[in-house]
Formats: C-alpha cells, structure tokens, sequence
C-alpha cells in the first residue's frame, strides 16, 4: 500500500467512525414501544472495529514515513 491509497483508506475510515457513532448515539435511547431502526451494541462493536483499523493503518502511515523524518 502507498501512502496515497493509505491516505485515502483513512479518510474513508474516518468517515465509517463517525457514521456508526452517530447511529449509536442517535439510537441509544428509544421508546420502548419503537422497533430500532440500528441496534446501538452492534453499532458500538463495529465503531470500536473501526476506531482499532484507524489506529493500526495510522501507525503503519507513521512507519513508512520514519525514513523522511530522519533525513
């Protein structure tokens, strides 16, 4: 992987983090007569998936960019 596409891969990573901690928040609390529309365990299990790929492909950014700031 480049660092274009990792660059692009955050991005897009980023924008998934922030579309399921919205629903989870959004959907946390409901009525107890309303059907969910998300269900907020799942969609807190897939942002913490999420948030931990984020983590993982920003270090992996940092590695490759080690040799440039050394110079």
């Amino acid at each position: 992987m480049n660092l274009k596409t990792a660059l692009k891969s955050k991005k897009k990573l980023i924008k998934e983090i922030n579309t399921h901690y919205q629903r989870f928040q959004q959907f946390n609390s409901i009525a107890s007569d309303e059907t969910p529309v998300y269900d907020p365990k799942e969609e807190y299990g897939i942002w913490l998936k999420k948030t931990k790929e984020l983590i993982d492909l920003k270090n992996q950014i940092n590695k490759a960019n080690m040799p440039i700031f050394r110079d």
